[in-house]
């Protein structure tokens, strides 16, 4: 793994997860708030059943970019990087993830209330049943395909 182009030593995703699972037991409400939560949330829960580990229940969701597109309406533009700039007023290095999550935080701290965010959750089961119908209809498709 690389970071600045320099060599950084990693771990393997199982050990990553279930670290990341110990942390988040943890927690006195398991609410994990990300933009564009629905694709960071399949990657979850996609990787976790990869290593055959399971997602922690009770574990919600809560999408910014739905929070943000109920708070200000008509943008042309609900990236972390517009919303951020426009906000706070300063450019941040995007797609770094350790920066994506300070600029997400700083600006639900300062221009939202938390309490939109129970608008936006995102169930880990709704999730789930979102990824099962994806692989039906993969079958489905298949099976349609080859029954010609």
């Amino acid at each position: 793994m690389f970071h600045q182009c320099r060599e950084v030593p990693a771990q393997s995703a199982r050990e990553v997860l279930t670290s990341f699972n110990d942390w988040l037991l943890a927690l006195p409400r398991r609410l994990l708030v990300a933009h564009n939560a629905t694709f960071d949330a399949r990657m979850f829960v996609c990787k976790y059943a990869e290593e055959q580990l399971h997602f922690p229940a009770n574990t919600a969701f809560a999408d910014s970019l739905r929070l943000f597109r109920h708070i200000y309406p008509g943008r042309k533009s609900y990236s972390l990087t517009s919303l951020f700039e426009d906000i706070e007023r300063n450019p941040f290095n995007a797609h770094d993830a350790l920066e994506d999550v300070r600029a997400l935080s700083t600006i639900i701290k300062l221009d939202t209330h938390f309490g939109n965010l129970e608008k936006c959750f995102i169930s880990t089961g709704s999730i789930v049943l979102k990824l099962k119908e994806n692989e039906n209809e993969k079958e489905n498709i298949y099976t349609y395909e080859h029954a010609k």
